[in-house]
């Protein structure tokens, strides 16, 4: 069976979630269906936390310092986080942790 996005019975109650999540959320929930439910609940959760952590913080720090200066220390720890996580990946990947990548169902 084919997987379409454009069919997907997923429905969410605010019409405020863009497109790309949406589709991200139904093929998830495609893919996970037999999953462990701690499991789903548990991406559930830390999707939440990334999504409204980033913009309270930001609008906390443009109410304190002005939205040109909150813009570059949002961009300055968005790379330090994104650089952090390459570092930690690349280590464990030379100890031969775990394969880094997506496993194949």
């Amino acid at each position: 069976m084919h997987f379409s996005p454009f069919r997907c019975t997923f429905k969410c109650k605010s019409a405020l979630h863009p497109a790309m999540l949406r589709l991200a959320l139904c093929f998830l929930a495609r893919r996970l269906a037999g999953a462990c439910p701690a499991k789903v609940m548990a991406f559930f959760v830390v999707l939440y936390e990334a999504i409204w952590l980033p913009v309270i913080g930001l609008g906390m720090t443009v109410h304190q310092v002005g939205i040109g200066h909150a813009t570059l220390i949002f961009a300055g720890l968005s790379i330090a986080l994104a650089l952090s996580v390459l570092i930690l990946l690349l280590r464990a990947q030379a100890r031969g942790v775990g394969k880094v990548g997506v496993a194949k169902s």
